[in-house]
């Protein structure tokens, strides 16, 4: 997956907790645009941190 460079340059001018929660607003907001152009999402928690990808399925839900 290719990540823009201003999404890129913007998590390297956040802290770590910032830059989570940034990187997380990110994948929820591909996740609404992508169910409308693909029948699903794959996703890659980082760590294997199932939390991580369980807030990104929430926003799907709503």
């Amino acid at each position: 997956m290719l990540i823009p460079d201003a999404i890129r340059k913007r998590l390297a001018e956040l802290d770590e907790a910032d830059a989570r929660k940034f990187g997380l607003d990110v994948a929820r907001e591909f996740a609404l645009r992508a169910r409308t152009l693909t029948q699903g999402i794959y996703l890659m928690p980082p760590f294997g941190n199932h939390k991580v990808a369980e807030a990104v399925i929430e926003v799907l839900t709503d």
